[in-house]
């Protein structure tokens, strides 16, 4: 357990190292944008954003650019970690590469990490800001959506097809009901016997996934009736 441990520390400490190398390359790259624009520019620009007089000189616009980056790095690099750590240990060892090592492993998790934080950076760069709002709605919603699955499958045993069923009911409806509102607001209203209730739009498609996992669960056991076996065994946790 100690040697996991201290493995996995050591694994973060290395994601951190490359994500503060890339930080400094990014730093760069905003010295030389900020060293190639003029003057004039950087003063129009900073004025328009109402920065202090101070900020036009290019060293502040500089270091108020390699802020905003680092500030913005930090977050995204431990989510890249994570997307890393998720894809490897749950698609690529058991599906794609088996019988791979711990060494492939963590290379296969840093190559995922990394392209996650390029994806990031061209939605940022490339993509209409107004995205970022949207996916902001949905992601919310869409987490919510794993909630049988990951929590309620601890304490109760449904089957993995209905949970499969309702998740993609929750993910769509709670999708619909965002996009029927133009993606400016996650409250939708529910028409309930001639009254209107605004109802957060994860809480209705949650409530859609949990009744379709239900029910397709007990009509499954019905009719198949064949109930999957749980695999899990003590050392699992280890």
């Amino acid at each position: 357990m100690t040697w996991n441990l201290q493995s996995r520390l050591g694994a973060a400490g290395r994601f951190l190292e490359g994500d503060l190398q890339v930080v400094a390359q990014v730093g760069a790259a905003l010295r030389a944008a900020a060293a190639a624009a003029t003057t004039q520019d950087v003063a129009e620009a900073t004025k328009a954003l109402g920065y202090p007089n101070r900020a036009t000189d290019v060293a502040d616009v500089t270091f108020i650019g390699a802020a905003i980056a680092i500030g913005a790095l930090m977050p995204a690099s431990i989510m890249a970690i994570a997307c890393g750590n998720l894809f490897t240990r749950n698609i690529y060892k058991d599906f794609i590469n088996p019988n791979c090592s711990p060494q492939s492993e963590a290379r296969m998790a840093k190559i995922v990490a990394f392209a996650a934080k390029l994806g990031a950076l061209f939605f940022v760069l490339e993509l209409q800001t107004t995205y970022a709002i949207q996916l902001q709605l949905l992601g919310g919603l869409w987490i919510c959506q794993t909630v049988p699955a990951v929590l309620l499958a601890l304490y109760v045993r449904l089957d993995p097809r209905a949970l499969l069923a309702g998740w993609a009911t929750g993910v769509g409806l709670g999708t619909w009901m965002v996009a029927s509102l133009a993606f400016k607001s996650s409250t939708y209203p529910l028409h309930i016997f001639g009254l209107t209730v605004p109802c957060y739009a994860a809480v209705s498609a949650l409530l859609a996934n949990l009744a379709v996992s239900w029910l397709l669960t007990v009509i499954l056991r019905a009719t198949v009736g064949v109930q999957q076996a749980d695999e899990t065994v003590a050392a699992d946790y280890v």
